[in-house]
């Protein structure tokens, strides 16, 4: 009985920018790990069909926060029900913002043998919880709409993003923001929206994005969704409003402290619905999906989350 399933992502940015790191996960061997390179869904299917035959205990998932959704939504679908393995997250990603929320050290590889070593030990894993939303039959950590697509969109655009990508599309937003240039219009579009957290209705009204999340930083820094520290089965929403004046502020998102009423609705809860004046485009992860206009995003599960 194999311990611990690995599944790697070989097209994550982060692997195929790095190969070496991926050869030499290929070329680690132990008898308490069980390793699988998934090109396909039908590659996935099949590893962790596999995986659940051979009872493994770890789930390792070697990708970035794309590829955890993907994985995790597949994981409960062909579980169906019955008690999951544990799930670690390796950073394989251009973009991990799961693996960095709960403070995973160093490689995937190094992480992986830091696994190994615990589990052979029989050693306590820190564990964190982190709950996750399910929108249709698809579950993730973290969901947004609006400027976050547009900023997205802009981020993604060269096809080759990094950490100073992302800092080079920041600088070039907030000139956005100063000179009213085209990318302003395209980040800050904005649009109408209905909002019913928990079953209270919270009314309706411009917005420039909705942003719903169990973490608590989203990058470079900014812990703008502090409030997710100390959730269990909840999460913090940032409902922006459209005539919000963000600048100012962006010192505040970055130091984890609230924001004022006047730039974003913050709320927590359980189950939100959104309903805009037109369809739109969200993101589950950094994987980008549409829907006509109406969505439903509820906080069904709660998973542990080995970080060391």
């Amino acid at each position: 009985m194999s311990g611990i399933g690995v599944i790697s992502n070989p097209k994550a940015r982060k692997n195929k920018r790095n190969p070496n790191r991926l050869r030499q996960l290929r070329e680690y061997e132990h008898p308490a790990v069980l390793s699988r390179f998934t090109d396909t869904f039908e590659d996935l299917d099949n590893a962790l069909g596999e995986f659940k035959k051979k009872k493994i205990e770890i789930l390792a998932i070697n990708g970035g926060d794309g590829s955890i959704h993907v994985v995790l939504t597949k994981l409960f679908q062909i579980w169906d029900g019955q008690p999951l393995p544990r799930i670690a997250v390796l950073k394989g990603g251009t973009i991990n913002q799961v693996a960095t929320n709960v403070k995973v050290r160093g490689t995937a590889l190094a992480h992986l043998k830091r696994l190994v070593k615990k589990y052979e030990n029989d050693d306590q894993f820190r564990i964190v919880q982190k709950p996750l939303f399910r929108i249709d039959d698809r579950y993730g950590f973290i969901f947004g709409n609006g400027i976050v697509t547009a900023f997205m969109d802009y981020y993604y655009k060269d096809g080759d993003p990094s950490p100073y990508v992302a800092f080079k599309t920041l600088v070039s937003s907030v000139s956005a923001i100063v000179w009213r240039t085209k990318l302003y219009r395209q980040l800050f579009e904005g649009f109408n929206g209905h909002l019913v957290v928990d079953g209270k209705d919270l009314g309706t009204r411009p917005y420039l994005g909705i942003f719903i999340t169990s973490l608590s930083q989203i990058g470079l820094g900014f812990e703008p969704f502090w409030r997710n520290r100390d959730l269990a089965d909840k999460m913090q929403m940032l409902a922006f409003h459209k005539d919000a004046w963000i600048l100012p502020y962006l010192g505040l998102a970055w130091l984890g402290q609230p924001l004022p009423k006047k730039t974003a609705l913050d709320t927590i809860g359980k189950d939100f619905l959104i309903e805009a004046d037109r369809p739109f485009k969200y993101t589950i992860d950094g994987d980008f999906y549409q829907c006509d206009g109406k969505l439903h995003i509820a906080v069904e599960r709660t998973i542990d989350i080995i970080a060391g």
